[in-house]
C-alpha cells in the first residue's frame, strides 16, 4: 500500500502565505507550491501551500523535533508515522 503525505497550509491571506513559504525556504531550503481554490458563494479566494512527501517529512522532523514540544496532539498523531525515530 502506497502512503501518500503532503503538508498543508491554507489561508485567506496571500501575503501570509507568501511569507511562510519563504520562511520555511530560509530556514529549511524546503520549496512549496502556492494553489488558489475559489469556493462557491464566497467573493475570496482562499490560498493553499502545500509540501509533497519528501519536503514534507522534512518539515513535520522540523516541526516536532522533540516529544515535549507543544502541539496539537491530533496533529502529531497523524504526523508520527512520518518522523523518523530519533537514537
Amino acid at each position: 500500500m502506497y502512503t501518500r503525505l503532503y503538508v498543508s497550509l491554507v489561508s485567506a491571506s496571500r501575503p501570509f502565505v507568501d511569507w511562510m513559504r519563504a520562511t520555511i525556504y530560509r530556514l529549511l531550503s524546503l520549496s512549496g507550491g502556492i494553489h488558489v481554490k475559489w469556493t462557491r458563494g464566497r467573493r475570496r479566494p482562499v490560498w493553499i501551500l502545500r509540501y509533497s512527501k519528501k519536503a514534507s517529512v522534512r518539515l513535520l522532523s522540523w516541526m516536532y523535533y522533540a516529544p515535549d514540544v507543544p502541539c496539537l496532539a491530533r496533529k502529531r498523531a497523524k504526523a508520527e508515522p512520518f518522523i523518523p525515530s530519533r537514537k
